[in-house]
């Protein structure tokens, strides 16, 4: 699965890659109906529940240099 936004901004590009690349902030962003999540190193486990149905999410984080 790949997700992607898009959005403008005037901030300068490290600042936003800095916060972007936090796991712990961005993850709860991604997935809005995340009741708990680990970060394991470059890891995490995410415990979501959407309507009735509970399901788990596992994937890696990757930092991408801007161009």
């Amino acid at each position: 699965m790949k997700l992607e936004r898009v959005f403008s901004t005037s901030k300068p590009t490290s600042i936003l890659k800095v916060i972007l690349s936090d796991p712990a902030f961005i993850i709860p962003k991604i997935f809005r109906s995340t009741q708990d999540y680990e970060i394991h190193g470059n890891s995490f486990n995410i415990t979501a529940k959407y309507s009735l149905l509970r399901y788990k999410v596992y994937g890696n984080i990757y930092i991408f240099a801007a161009k």
